[in-house]
Order: structure tokens, then sequence, then C-alpha cells
């Protein structure tokens, strides 16, 4: 049940706003170095604001089912080159002639996805470089997160001409 004051019960009847669908959307927090310092300390920094963001109610009925809060950093180029090595068998660009992305994805339509995901890619003249299978680890998952989870896999993608990257970032976002 939605309590509404007699101002927004006004307007819900005379517009499209559906006031049970509206989501509190507070909490946002940043740890960086300006200097652009990659460590491990910003990491744990990171992940204590997190854990002291609780006080939001991001979690399901569960208490184990999360809102998929997270941290977002620099593609860790180490990491992703072994992994793609050893899983495709092939070399990624060098750094910063790569973009990489995390694709939350229904099994039934894992394949549409995919061949769409190309398809925009081509349109954009990136080239789709490896989709990989990544490890999960189901057994922290709430009840709640466990009945959607989905089909996760990594992407990466080059532009097709590495000599002239200055239109690199415009094609990663298209």
């Amino acid at each position: 049940m939605v309590i509404l004051s007699k101002k927004q019960e006004q307007v819900a009847e005379k517009s499209l706003w559906l006031p049970q669908l509206e989501r509190d959307g507070c909490g946002v927090g940043f740890v960086v170095s300006i200097k652009g310092i990659k460590t491990h300390k910003i990491l744990c920094e990171a992940r204590t604001m997190l854990e002291r963001m609780a006080h939001r109610g991001a979690c399901a009925c569960d208490n184990d089912s999360g809102d998929g809060a997270g941290v977002l950093t620099a593609i860790p180029d180490l990491l992703y080159r072994k992994s793609v090595r050893k899983q495709d068998e092939i070399e990624l660009p060098p750094p910063g002639q790569y973009a990489t992305g995390i694709l939350f994805l229904h099994e039934d339509s894992y394949k549409q996805a995919k061949e769409a995901f190309g398809d925009l890619a081509r349109a954009c003249h990136v080239r789709v470089i490896s989709w990989r299978k990544l490890d999960t680890n189901r057994s922290s998952l709430g009840e709640e997160a466990m009945k959607t989870e989905p089909l996760i896999r990594q992407v990466s993608n080059c532009s097709y001409n590495l000599h002239n990257i200055d239109h690199l970032p415009i094609h990663f976002i298209c």
C-alpha cells in the first residue's frame, strides 16, 4: 500500500504516474585517487562504504539478496588478459585499446542477445574479441536472488581501426 498526500493523489488521478512503482534512490559514494593511483586500500575503503550503506534497506525480505550495489573500477588488465588467454587462447590488444563489459542475460534468450550485441558492435565498427563464461559462487545468493539468477557473461571488444583510437571511447559507448 502506498500512502499519498492529497496533492499526490490529485496528480496520480490526472496523469500516467504510478506511485506504486516509486522507489527511493539514496546512497551514492565515491572513493577515488585523484592522482589515478590504483591501490588495494581504495577497494577496501569502497567495500567499507558499501557495508555502511546497509541502512538503505538494499536487500530483499530474505536479507541475503542485494540490490546490485557494487564498486566500479578500471579494467584489471592483467587479470582479464590472463583469463582471456586461458579460455580463448587469444591475446587482448594493449591496455586502453579494448573495452569490456559484464552482461546479465536470460538463459532462454542468450543466443539472441549475443547475436544482437554482435550486430550492434558491427554497426558501431567495433569487433567482439571474446565472450567469457564467468565463474560464479551460488552459495552466497539469497533465496530471492537464486530464483532470478541471470546468465553472466563478460564480453571484450575493440575498434576495427586500432591505429586511430581517437574515436574509441565513442564506439564503446555506442
